[in-house]
């Protein structure tokens, strides 16, 4: 008991001023005031849209096909990450898979699947009612392979082979194992994507495809597939008619100088050769879930996720508040949540396109005390007296955390992001002004949203059965 105190003591007790000093640091006069530019433009592309990012990429060509998912049907958006894969792992109607892979290996980088759903922006600052919803598929080639990395890509999309019900169902079996080997290191993603299914339908959308729903769903289609192969396939085939529609596809393209050039007329021809088709938005409706939603885990650590929607709840955090989220993650939630309540991890995030507003701890022995930790952040950011130092270490993490380094590949598919969430050059450097120019006022203002989650927000907590206690819902 004497160790545990003395241990305690030492926790709660504050650095030294002089050992603080001692750390080396930038300064606020180190930081640029403007962010830095992506070059990007768009363009029509024979019904597409045709998004260009000219950056030196040392001759390599970065080219992405999405396809829209606004028109696919909730019942099979659970199937989407496996077309996804099924697309570039059981070959086509001409090529087999181990030939395909072949093929891929030696001419490009790699082919591959993601899967892009985001919150809309709107000028205003609100959100549009229908999310950007896209199936891409994703490349890389040196420009002499391009012609060859873009037949593969026209051959997967249309001449598909799904015929092949022993190659899919291992691919199914093994999506299905893959998802409930994260269950326990990715417990709170799992908790943080649930959450906010219930505030919007970009979020609902997701957590259907890769959340707890769609883990149920994946079940159940490993169990269908035993049973009715065919019928999956007929699913497949009926889901990439739906998207595979050249006039509501985006292209994007990342190269240099010739390489660029060349490839222009090639992408034209590629999307050219594409059905088309009309189609209509797909009915949404935001699943109904419980203010206080229990998972059960088999592990020994827990997972705590709180927060809402500050939009729907009319809190405005600022435009500052990736400055208080740093400072709260490196002081607040560690000290009470990370170093006193023993967790591996904390955080909080929020999102300035959709509006939620979340706490999460990582492997976490407690339950009840980490909620309530959470809901302390209110009234510790409203006494708040924050050292001007400390406030000029929050705001360089945040100016760290927009202008971290990437690849031209990166950079162009985040421009791309950018473009289709509605997340203009004007109101990237209002935020960097807002993050630059941070003042305690933010942080009171940050904690009034705080306070309306807390009140009105949602619980989502993944837990072994014998750590649910009544007290960790109230």
């Amino acid at each position: 008991m004497e160790q545990t105190q003395t241990l305690r003591a030492l926790q709660e007790a504050p650095d030294s001023i002089e050992d603080l000093a001692s750390i080396p640091r930038l300064t606020l006069a180190d930081l640029p005031r403007k962010n830095a530019d992506i070059p990007h433009r768009g363009q029509p592309l024979g019904g597409a849209k045709l998004y260009v990012h000219e950056l030196p990429t040392s001759g390599i060509a970065y080219v992405d096909l999405g396809m829209d998912l606004s028109s696919v049907p909730d019942d099979l958006l659970p199937l989407v990450p496996i077309l996804g894969r099924a697309l570039m792992e059981m070959g086509t109607a001409r090529t087999n898979f181990v030939d395909l892979t072949r093929k891929i290996a030696m001419t490009t980088g790699g082919i591959w699947p993601q899967v892009f759903v985001s919150t809309v922006r709107e000028a205003d600052g609100g959100c549009a009612p229908d999310p950007c919803a896209l199936l891409f598929l994703r490349a890389k080639a040196t420009g002499e392979n391009l012609p060859a990395m873009l037949d593969i890509m026209a051959e997967v999309l249309t001449q598909p082979g799904f015929a092949d019900v022993e190659r899919l169902t291992k691919i199914v079996l093994e999506s299905k194992a893959r998802r409930e080997q994260q269950l326990i290191p990715a417990g709170h993603t799992l908790a943080a994507a649930r959450l906010k299914a219930r505030y919007g339908v970009a979020q609902a959308m997701s957590e259907t495809m890769h959340g707890v729903t769609g883990l149920f769903a994946l079940r159940e289609l490993a169990a269908r597939i035993q049973t009715d192969p065919d019928g999956v396939v007929r699913d497949l085939h009926r889901l990439l008619g739906l998207i595979l529609n050249r006039d509501a596809m985006v292209v994007n393209i990342t190269a240099e100088g010739t390489t660029l050039t060349q490839a222009l007329p090639q992408l034209e021809a590629l999307v050219a050769g594409l059905p088309a088709a009309k189609w209509e938005r797909a009915a949404r409706a935001l699943p109904t879930l419980p203010e206080r939603e229990g998972l059960l885990l088999p592990a020994q650590v827990n997972y705590v996720v709180t927060g809402g929607n500050v939009r729907a709840l009319n809190a405005q955090p600022g435009f500052a508040s990736g400055v208080v989220c740093k400072f709260l993650r490196a002081g607040y939630l560690w000290e009470r949540v990370r170093v006193q309540g023993g967790a591996y991890g904390a955080g909080v995030s929020f999102s300035r396109t959709s509006g939620n507003l979340l706490f999460s701890s990582y492997r976490d022995p407690n339950t009840s005390r980490t909620v309530e930790a959470f809901h302390a952040v209110a009234p510790y950011l409203a006494q708040l007296s924050i050292d001007p130092a400390e406030l000029e270490k929050s705001i360089i993490g945040t100016i760290g955390d927009i202008d971290h380094y990437m690849l031209p590949d990166a950079k162009g598919f985040t421009a791309l992001a950018r473009e289709l969430v509605g997340e203009t050059d004007d109101f990237r450097q209002t935020i960097r002004e807002a993050v630059l120019g941070a003042t305690s006022a933010d942080f009171a203002n940050f904690g009034l949203a705080v306070e309306a989650v807390a009140k009105k927000g949602a619980i989502v907590l993944p837990a072994a059965a014998r750590r649910w206690k009544r007290a960790a819902w109230t």
